[in-house]
């Protein structure tokens, strides 16, 4: 049966969509990417690239993941959005592959899958000096450092949740332990855009804030509903990391032996004491 002209336009067209599809697959699958420095990605927008970066901040949206990288002195940041929801700790040292892409007039890497990204370090290890002289770069990352480990005492106990809404993640205090549903509703006081806790329930009597507002009710009493992910310390011990003329203050769970020691944890700013503190994991 011959065909007519319609239908051979239909069957090119159709072999020619299979042609094009298969060659869009077979070039993906032996694509290599391009090793670019963060600083020189202006020059290589709709390329498919590599870079390392230093996570500085993420957080999940809808639609997957939006990861803050620097290069390792600090100089040039770039953004990646990740088409999936991934955890990306600040302080590590990560690799990921991508498209180059201009967003609202900003630059960003998309990566597909989470094969195209990995973790070469899982925190960024930093000198004293190099860490005290530039603290503010260094805040909310995991680090490892390293000095002399002296005169340790007893802390006071301080529990922390980390809590989300799905999109927001965030970090909250609390007064006592908890240990019950996972999926409620928190009522607390915001003290220098940190919520502090004062109950924990199934239920609400008060509009609910979203966890990504939180900052915006500074000194203003709040409910949040929440899903909790994690809970952090009970530090028993507080001392101080010294080399030379700097000083850390840090804490630890457990009492280990004073000296000379390497240290990885979180660092943090601590509003209430005005100090920056190393929270030993």
């Amino acid at each position: 049966m011959e065909l007519g002209k319609d239908e051979k336009r239909i069957l090119l067209l159709t072999l020619l969509s299979i042609i094009i599809i298969a060659g869009l697959y077979i070039n993906s699958i032996f694509l290599q990417p391009e090793r670019v420095e963060i600083g020189n990605l202006g020059k290589h927008v709709g390329e498919y690239v590599e870079v390392e970066g230093i996570v500085k901040y993420y957080k999940n949206t809808t639609k997957g993941t939006l990861v803050e990288i620097c290069d390792m002195n600090g100089e040039n940041e770039t953004y990646l959005f990740l088409l999936f929801h991934s955890v990306q700790i600040p302080g590590s040292v990560i690799r990921a592959r991508g498209m180059v892409q201009i967003y609202q007039g900003m630059l960003e890497i998309v990566v597909k899958d989470e094969g195209e990204i990995e973790t070469l370090k899982r925190s960024l290890e930093v000198g004293l000096e190099e860490l005290l002289s530039n603290p503010e770069f260094f805040v909310d990352m995991r680090i490892r450092v390293y000095g002399n480990l002296s005169h340790l005492y007893p802390a006071v106990d301080e529990n922390q949740m980390q809590i989300t809404d799905g999109i927001n993640t965030t970090w909250v205090h609390i007064p006592f332990r908890y240990f019950g549903e996972r999926d409620v509703y928190l009522y607390g006081t915001v003290i220098n855009g940190t919520l502090y806790v004062e109950n924990i329930t199934l239920q609400y009597s008060g509009d609910v804030v979203s966890i990504g507002d939180i900052r915006q009710y500074e000194g203003k009493r709040i409910w949040v509903h929440a899903t909790i992910l994690a809970y952090q310390r009970l530090y028993g011990y507080y001392g101080w990391l010294r080399s030379g003329d700097y000083a850390l203050k840090v804490f630890l769970k457990e009492k280990v032996d004073k000296g000379f020691c390497y240290l990885e944890g979180r660092f943090v700013y601590n509003e209430k004491n005005g100090q920056y503190e190393l929270m030993v994991e």
